[in-house]
Formats: C-alpha cells, structure tokens, sequence
C-alpha cells in the first residue's frame, strides 16, 4: 500500500466520523433545546441525549486515538462532535438529578473510556 493512500483513506473516514457525528450533535443539542422549552418532557429528553453522547462521543475518541500517534494533532475534526455534545450531556445529567461532581465523574470516566477503546483498538505496534 501507498503511505499516500493510507492517508487520504484516513482523511476520507475522519470527515465521515465528523460529518455524522456533527450531525447526531446538531440533533441533541435541538432536542435539548426543545425540552428546555418545554415542548417536551425533560427527563425523556435528558436520557435521549444522554444516550446519544455515549454512541457518538466514544466512537469519535476511539477512532481519534486508534489513529497514527503522530498525527494526533492533525486530526482534531473528529473530536468536534465531542465538544459539541459535552454541554448538553453534562446538562442533561444535572436534569436527571445528578450531582455536579457526579455529572463531572461520569463525563470524565466516559472520556477515559473513549481513549481506553481507541488504544485497544488501534494499530498494534511492533517491537
């Protein structure tokens, strides 16, 4: 294979994780909004965002870690959704009675667990 090509395969997957995952984020964060409205209840809608961070913000800091450890820094596009459903899932905790250190224990334990699964599922490296 081509360096050339692994990269531009990478660059192809890291704009379909941030295109998908900005849009779930987009959908959050409105179906936040609109409970906070109160067009909807809030608990169902705090549990729906909730759900929704976990199946987007994890598989966008696996994919971010597993990738080539040089270029980290290169590919923070695909932590934008992260960053983009961090206030309402946090908020969203806080709805459902959690406590603000609890809220901020799950959020940094979810992180840790991201990183965890990119590390995991990352390229192996050999001796």
């Amino acid at each position: 294979m081509n360096p050339a090509d692994d990269l531009g395969r990478l660059a192809r997957r890291d704009v379909a994780v941030f295109a998908a995952g900005t849009a779930a984020a987009a959908a959050g964060i409105a179906l936040f909004a609109v409970s906070r409205a109160g067009l909807v209840r809030q608990n169902a809608a705090a549990a729906v965002v909730l759900i929704l961070a976990l199946v987007v913000c994890t598989p966008c800091l696996a994919w971010w870690t597993a990738g080539p450890p040089k270029l980290l820094r290169s590919r923070l596009l695909v932590l934008v959704p992260v960053f983009l459903l961090a206030g309402p899932a946090l908020a969203s905790l806080l709805v459902l009675g959690a406590t603000v250190t609890g809220a901020s224990l799950v959020t940094g334990l979810a992180v840790v667990v991201g990183l965890i699964l990119g590390v995991l599922l990352g390229p192996r490296r050999r001796a």
